[in-house]
């Protein structure tokens, strides 16, 4: 999980004006594939990405 949020964070820090710090928990008794949690980690930033850019623009 770590290199995928490592290879990925372009997504959710080039579109932001503000830091922000994030935590990641993954809890599963399963073990996923790198490819799948990257996968769902891309999707997880984009939204939180676009969530962000929302709401900073509610505020200007």
């Amino acid at each position: 999980m770590r290199e995928a949020y490592r290879k990925n964070k372009h997504i959710l820090y080039s579109n932001i004006e503000e830091k922000y710090i994030i935590m990641f928990t993954y809890l599963d008794e399963n073990e996923l594939k790198y490819v799948e949690i990257e996968e769902k980690l891309i999707l997880l930033l984009k939204r939180l990405s676009d969530k962000i850019k929302s709401c900073q623009h509610e505020e200007s």
